[in-house]
């Protein structure tokens, strides 16, 4: 393994990592309010709009975290880039991302996750 290729690793391992990980782990924690309520959401993956729903897929939304309908956009905003090597229009993705970035996401998604543990502990 070459010097870059250490540094890469330790930059996708370190920052976007996390924050693929946080999203997908917030993506789970929505859609175990949905399937609670027997409804089937799959083939979303937008924390925003699983949140605020959306009547042309039919999806309802959750009032109980409407109040975190920013933290999710923000979220959103970083799902394609860290998700897929070939998400950032030209570069690298780990390029686009520094530890500050990374640690916002991560809060976002924390107070997400609470808010949803709240709402499936009141169901």
């Amino acid at each position: 393994m070459t010097l870059q290729q250490l540094k890469i690793t330790w930059i996708v391992s370190d920052i976007i990592g996390p924050v693929l990980l946080h999203n997908k782990l917030l993506e789970k924690a929505v859609k175990s309010i949905y399937i609670l309520q027997g409804e089937s959401v799959e083939r979303v993956h937008s924390i925003a709009i699983l949140i605020k729903g959306d009547p042309q897929k039919k999806i309802n939304g959750i009032q109980e975290l409407i109040s975190n309908i920013e933290d999710a956009q923000e979220l959103d905003r970083h799902y394609i880039p860290t998700r897929y090597p070939n998400g950032v229009p030209f570069g690298k993705p780990y390029e686009f991302y520094s530890k500050t970035t990374a640690e916002g996401c991560i809060k976002c998604a924390q107070k997400l996750i609470l808010n949803c543990r709240k709402t499936l502990g009141a169901t």
